[in-house]
């Protein structure tokens, strides 16, 4: 009887493990498909879910201009302490959210490009051999999302657009 209380109690904490798991594996890709900067002539990344990633010059071309390679995805806290986010920070975008945006909506994303096309011509030989790009995803709602290039400085709104599909 023993035995069979134990059996039970291992294959339910098992179910629930299993069901957590995918429910925070839902939750840590959500920046995962096509986003579209709003701005004029706006860029246009694509974070697959194999850990590649493309980023365009234009959404308007996806033939040239370009950027692909790999990425390394952080969430949440992980993110936030990565980024090294300031509280202060992190409250205003809460509030200028209306509440939509939290702890879990935040990304940091490690692009290390391995390709870069330039005007049709391969530059990829000109990429330094330990260039990577660090980008602050913020994840607002199926549609909408926030974005900040730690290199360039540029601050990005994102709607989705998932119309890439390579």
């Amino acid at each position: 009887m023993k035995k069979m209380i134990a059996i039970m109690l291992i294959l339910m904490l098992s179910i629930s493990c299993s069901a957590n798991n995918q429910e925070k594996s839902e939750e840590d890709k959500q920046y995962v498909g096509g986003w579209e900067s709003t701005a004029e002539k706006g860029s246009y990344y694509v974070f697959k879910e194999d850990g590649t990633f493309y980023w365009y010059k234009s959404a308007n071309d996806l033939d040239d201009n370009y950027y692909t390679g790999t990425y390394i995805a952080l969430h949440s806290h992980e993110a936030i302490n990565d980024l090294e986010l300031r509280e202060e920070g992190l409250e205003t975008v809460k509030k200028n959210s209306n509440g939509k945006v939290d702890e879990n909506s935040y990304y940091s994303l490690t692009l290390t490009p391995t390709m870069q096309i330039v005007d049709g011509v391969d530059k990829s030989s000109r990429l330094p051999k330990d260039f990577t790009m660090k980008l602050l995803f913020i994840y607002v709602d199926e549609e909408n999302a926030q974005g900040f290039n730690f290199q360039s400085g540029q601050k990005y709104y994102f709607k989705r657009n998932d119309a890439y599909n390579k």
